[in-house]
C-alpha cells in the first residue's frame, strides 16, 4: 500500500507543476537574466541583450544561466535530431517556454531533498517544513521562474545541507563541495555574499573546534573548491565577453556549441590556445551597484521597504512567526538553528542598506524561515494554516496567473503571425498578399516583408520566444520582424504609428495582407500593436485598429485602481482584464 505521505507529496508536486505552467509574468528579469541571453547563443536566434550582459558592463556571470536554461533550450533545438523529423530552423515558442518552466520545476526538487536531509540530520521532523515550503507562493511562483534569485536560493539550500553534514563528520568531499557551492553562489548573484557568509563562517568555526591545530589542513579542500569554481566562472565569463580569445587549431571558438564540443573531448585540449585578459563579473556588478546614480535608473526605494513591505508580502504569517520563534525560543543547542537565523538577519540587514529593493531579493529566506518556525514542532495551529493557505492562494493567483498573464500567450501567437508566411504575391491594390504556412517553410518569394510588433504598457516582451533565426536577417526570401517596446511612452508610440502603413480591411480574405512600406522602397509591412484592453491608444490619422486576438487574464498593476473602482461601481467586465493584439488598418476598404 502506498504511504499517504507519499501521495500527499505527489499531490503537492502536481500542484507545483500546474502553477509553474501558468503564464503569470512577475518581473522582466525572469527572462532577461537567463533564457533571453542563453537562447540567442545556443539556438542562434535573435534576442535582446540586457545591459548586464553587454561587454561594456560585463556585470553578470554566464556559467549558471547556460547550465540552468542554456542546456534545456539546447535540447529543445536538438530533439528533432533524435527523431524522424528534420532539425527545426525555428524553435517553437511553446517548447522554449515549457523547457524553461520544466527545468525550474526539476531544480526545485533539489530544495525538497535538501530540506528533508537537513531535518533528518539534526533530528527534526521534515514533514512540516516541506509542506510549508511546497505551499508557499515563493516556491510555486518565484522558484518556478528562471530568476537568478531562484538559483541563488537553491545554492543556499545545498550549502546549508553540506554544512549540516559537516556537523557530524568533516570530510574532504563535503568541504570541497561546500566551497564550490558558496563560490558559485557569489558568481550567480553578488547578494549571495550576505546569504552565504554565515554558512562559510560557521563551517570554518566548526572545523577549527574539531580539528584544532590541523585546521589549516582541513580547510584546504574548502578553499580549493571555491577557487576551482571561481577559475571556471572567470574563464567562462572572459570568453563570453570576448576579453579572452580561445582558439582551437588556430580557429576561434565563437559559439557555445563550439566551446562545448572542444572541451568535451580531452584529446583536443592540447591544441587549445588562450590569449587576452580576464573579467571579474562580481566585481563589476559591485562597482555598478555602488553608485546611486546607476540604481536610480532601476528605481530607488526607502530602506524600510524590505522589512515592512516585501518580507510580509512574500511570507505572510510565516514572516512574523519565524521572527517570534527566533527571538523567543530557548534551549536550542543546534548550530544549524543559529546559522539559519544569522542568514536571515544578515541578508535582511545588508539588503536593506541598498536603496534598490525588490521582493524577489528575499526569496532565498524561505527555507531558513520554514525550518526555524517548525523547529521542535510536530503540528501548527489551525489558525496559522488557515491564514497561510489563504494568503498563499491569493498571492499565487495574483502573481502566477493574473499579473501580465497575457504576454507570453501573445508571444506564442505573434510567432505564428510573424513567421508563418509563404506564397507572397502583389495584389491589384498594390499591396502584398501572403498565405499562412508552416514557420520553418516561411518564404516571401523575394519580397521585402516586415511585421512591426509594437508593445505598449506591457513588461518587456521576451523576444527569444519569437524564435527568429539570425540566419534569416540577411536573407531576402525570409520575413523580417521589428520589435519596439514603448513601455508607457504614449507620444513615442504615436510617432511610431505615424510612420507605419496600415493595411486595407478585407472581409474573408484568404491572405495575410501587407501594405507598401512608408520607409523602405519596394518593401511591404504591417503593424501589430500589443496593449492591455484598459489602455487608451493613440488616434490614427487615416487609419484605425482592428482587434485580431485577445488573451486573458492579464492585469497591469498600473490600472489596478481603475479596475477596483469599476468593480465597486458594478461596471467590471472580464474583457477589461485582457491583453489585446490589434492590426493597424488604413481607412480605405
Amino acid at each position: 500500500m502506498i504511504n499517504r505521505r507519499v501521495i500527499f507529496y505527489v499531490v503537492l508536486l502536481w500542484l507545483r507543476w500546474s502553477i509553474s505552467s501558468s503564464p503569470g509574468y512577475i518581473h522582466p528579469d525572469e527572462y532577461f537574466q537567463s533564457p533571453e541571453v542563453t537562447a540567442g547563443a545556443v539556438l542562434d536566434i535573435s534576442t535582446f541583450t540586457p545591459w548586464e550582459f553587454q561587454p561594456a558592463h560585463a556585470a553578470r556571470s554566464v556559467l549558471v544561466p547556460f547550465l540552468t536554461t542554456g542546456l534545456p533550450l539546447w535540447l529543445v533545438g536538438r530533439v528533432p535530431e533524435f527523431s524522424d523529423e528534420a532539425l527545426l530552423q525555428v524553435p517553437r515558442a511553446i517548447n522554449m517556454y515549457f523547457a524553461e518552466r520544466a527545468s525550474s520545476f526539476l531544480y526545485s526538487l533539489a530544495i525538497d531533498y535538501a530540506v528533508y536531509r537537513m531535518c533528518r540530520q539534526v533530528g527534526q521532523d521534515p514533514r512540516l517544513p516541506i509542506v510549508l515550503v511546497s505551499t508557499s507562493q515563493v516556491m510555486m511562483v518565484y522558484y518556478m521562474r528562471p530568476f537568478s534569485n531562484t538559483i541563488e536560493s537553491i545554492l543556499l539550500c545545498l550549502s546549508l545541507l553540506a554544512y549540516t553534514a559537516t556537523l557530524k563528520q568533516i570530510t574532504s568531499t563535503l568541504s570541497f563541495a561546500l566551497g564550490c557551492l558558496l563560490s558559485l553562489g557569489v558568481f550567480t548573484r553578488i547578494t549571495f555574499i550576505l546569504y552565504g557568509f554565515p554558512v562559510g563562517v560557521a563551517y570554518l568555526w566548526n572545523t577549527y573546534k574539531k580539528r584544532g591545530c590541523r585546521f589549516v589542513t582541513a580547510a584546504i579542500p574548502f578553499l580549493l573548491g571555491g577557487t576551482f569554481v571561481a577559475i571556471v566562472c572567470i574563464f567562462a565569463d572572459s570568453v563570453f565577453y570576448k576579453t579572452l580569445e580561445v582558439t582551437f587549431t588556430g580557429r576561434p571558438l565563437e559559439t557555445f556549441v563550439d566551446v562545448v564540443g572542444v572541451l568535451s573531448d580531452p584529446a583536443k585540449w592540447t591544441r587549445i590556445r588562450i590569449s587576452g585578459n580576464l573579467v571579474l563579473t562580481p566585481l563589476n556588478n559591485i562597482l555598478y551597484n555602488a553608485k546611486v546614480e546607476n540604481l536610480q535608473e532601476h528605481g530607488l526605494h526607502p530602506r524600510y521597504l524590505h522589512f515592512l513591505v516585501n518580507f510580509p508580502m512574500l511570507y505572510g504569517p510565516l514572516s512574523a512567526g519565524a521572527l517570534v520563534a527566533f527571538f523567543f525560543k530557548r534551549g536550542i543547542n543546534s548550530p544549524l538553528y543559529y546559522v539559519l537565523g544569522s542568514v536571515v538577519a544578515l541578508a535582511m540587514a545588508g539588503l536593506s542598506v541598498m536603496p534598490h529593493q525588490e521582493a524577489r531579493f528575499l526569496t532565498p529566506m524561505l527555507i531558513p524561515l520554514a525550518i526555524m518556525y517548525t523547529w521542535n514542532r510536530t503540528r501548527l495551529t489551525r489558525g496559522f494554516w488557515l491564514l497561510w493557505l489563504v494568503f498563499n492562494a491569493i498571492m499565487t493567483f495574483i502573481f502566477g496567473v493574473l499579473h501580465q498573464g497575457g504576454l507570453v500567450p501573445a508571444m506564442i501567437f505573434l510567432q505564428q503571425q510573424s513567421l508563418g508566411i509563404e506564397g507572397c504575391h502583389v495584389l491589384e491594390n498594390g499591396g502584398l498578399g501572403c498565405q499562412f504556412g508552416e514557420i520553418d517553410n516561411s518564404r516571401t518569394t523575394g519580397h521585402n516583408v516586415t511585421t512591426h510588433l509594437l508593445f505598449y504598457k506591457t513588461y518587456m516582451p521576451p523576444r527569444h520566444l519569437l524564435g527568429y533565426p539570425k540566419s534569416w536577417e540577411n536573407d531576402s526570401d525570409r520575413p523580417n520582424i521589428n520589435v519596439q517596446d514603448f513601455g508607457g511612452q504614449f507620444e513615442q508610440l504615436q510617432k511610431a504609428l505615424e510612420n507605419r502603413a496600415g493595411v486595407p480591411f478585407a472581409t474573408h480574405s484568404p491572405y495575410m495582407n501587407f501594405a507598401p512600406s512608408k520607409q523602405t522602397d519596394g518593401g511591404f509591412e504591417r503593424t501589430l500593436l500589443v496593449a492591455p484592453s484598459m489602455s487608451m491608444l493613440p488616434k490614427l490619422e487615416n487609419g484605425r485598429y482592428l482587434l485580431i486576438a485577445s488573451f486573458s487574464p492579464h492585469v497591469n498593476f498600473d490600472d489596478i485602481q481603475t479596475l477596483l473602482d469599476l468593480l465597486i461601481q458594478g461596471k467590471f467586465s472580464r474583457a477589461l482584464m485582457s491583453l489585446n493584439v490589434y492590426i493597424v488598418l488604413t481607412d480605405e476598404d
